[in-house]
């Protein structure tokens, strides 16, 4: 079937996808700062990210709303606010490698305690003030070993009581091979407690439920949909609201959205008559009535420049309500619809950039119907989103 889609509609079309570029959403980011190279402490957002990622870049956005992405050695370091998780530039021998990261900085002590995330596993680096180091590995399947990590952890766990030697308080705590991390934050605070002078010298920079969670993103939105298949099938822009949740712990710019829009249909097309006087006669009849949209699925964005391309995906379900009318017929001579469901699944793709802190975001989609109430139609939407 084809879709007749007027000159004018397409011209509209287009500077709608124009003026949406201006609708602008909060950044998924967090406030926090950075610490040059000469130790000035400079706010604004910090991304938030898996341990892994962090450890290797830092997305950071200033007060005058410059972005910037930092490596390990290009600042000394960063921290999100609301005594949130703090990052260092530091050098260590892992596995026998130098790798040179953004380590966590989870202790400082008599003895400092740090968090490396590489190729899936934990690294927890001790290091005592002549700035040796020991390093205890948490491996992904932990607590289900196989047998060489279970000799590697018998192994490290050797290690690191020999290290903490001189502490006896410190070793009574270390018992089996399986050590989570509040148990290794208390080795190195029995560690302070009984070799350091100064106990208030002691610091833990655990981060709080608020700095470190994930936000969810509620969103307006706008439609432009046009369907194809009978005639002229074109609704004017619909609206609607929803959220977006992040699964930036699963995969960097990875969302779930879920929206719920309405908008305005309108379809003029030929129909043969079954009722009354009119039977059989053949007619122009009019479509008119609401469509009510729910969909939910992924959306992913893809590098880390300012202006990023986005894919998503997922399926929805149309609640469709119809009045028809003709002018060449009498209204008891027109069955009226029932409401129905359709259902499909959409395809699209579009791009995010951002202007200051905020970014704006507009996408192309191709829906295509299936299920019980099947209709031979295909819809196109372009939409453009503003979170909040």
């Amino acid at each position: 079937m084809k879709c007749n889609m007027k000159p004018l509609k397409l011209l509209l079309l287009a500077v709608f996808a124009v003026v949406s570029a201006s609708s602008f959403a909060q950044h998924n980011a967090f406030d926090g700062y950075i610490i040059d190279l000469q130790g000035n402490e400079i706010h604004g957002k910090l991304d938030f990210n898996t341990n892994a990622i962090l450890a290797k870049e830092c997305s950071f956005c200033d007060d005058n709303s410059q972005y910037h992405t930092y490596v390990p050695g290009e600042i000394l370091g960063f921290r999100f606010d609301h005594n949130g998780k703090f990052y260092v530039t530091r050098s260590f021998t892992i596995n026998g490698e130098n790798v040179v990261a953004f380590a966590e900085y989870i202790v400082q002590g008599k003895m400092d305690l740090y968090l490396v995330e590489r190729n899936a596993e934990a690294y927890y680096i001790f290091e005592n003030e002549n700035g040796e180091t020991t390093i205890y590995t948490k491996y992904p399947y932990h607590p289900h070993y196989g047998d060489l990590e279970k000799k590697n952890a018998q192994r490290e766990v050797g290690q690191l009581r020999y290290f903490v030697k001189d502490s006896p308080k410190a070793m009574a705590e270390i018992r089996g091979i399986y050590l989570e991390k509040d148990k290794l934050i208390s080795i190195v605070r029995k560690f302070h407690e009984e070799m350091g002078s100064d106990v208030t010298a002691f610091t833990v920079y655990e981060s709080t439920e608020k700095s470190a969670r994930e936000k969810i993103s509620f969103k307006v939105f706008a439609s432009s949909y046009f369907v194809g298949g009978g005639g002229d099938y074109v609704t004017p822009i619909g609206v609607g609201a929803g959220a977006e949740i992040p699964l930036h712990r699963i995969r960097k710019g990875t969302y779930m959205e879920l929206g719920l829009s309405f908008a305005t249909y309108s379809n003029d097309m030929k129909e043969t008559l079954w009722s009354g006087s009119s039977h059989g006669k053949v007619v122009n009849m009019n479509y008119k009535g609401i469509s009510s949209t729910l969909n939910v699925g992924p959306k992913l964005s893809f590098g880390s420049g300012k202006v990023k391309p986005i894919a998503r995906f997922g399926g929805y379900a149309m609640l469709l309500t119809t009045h028809k009318s003709s002018a060449e017929a009498s209204e008891y001579e027109i069955v009226q619809e029932e409401p129905i469901i359709v259902s499909g699944f959409y395809v699209g793709g579009g791009v995010e950039f951002h202007i200051g802190k905020q970014k704006a975001v507009v996408h192309a989609n191709v829906m295509p119907q299936v299920g019980p109430h099947f209709i031979p139609n295909v819809h196109y939407s372009v939409t453009a989103e503003f979170c909040f």
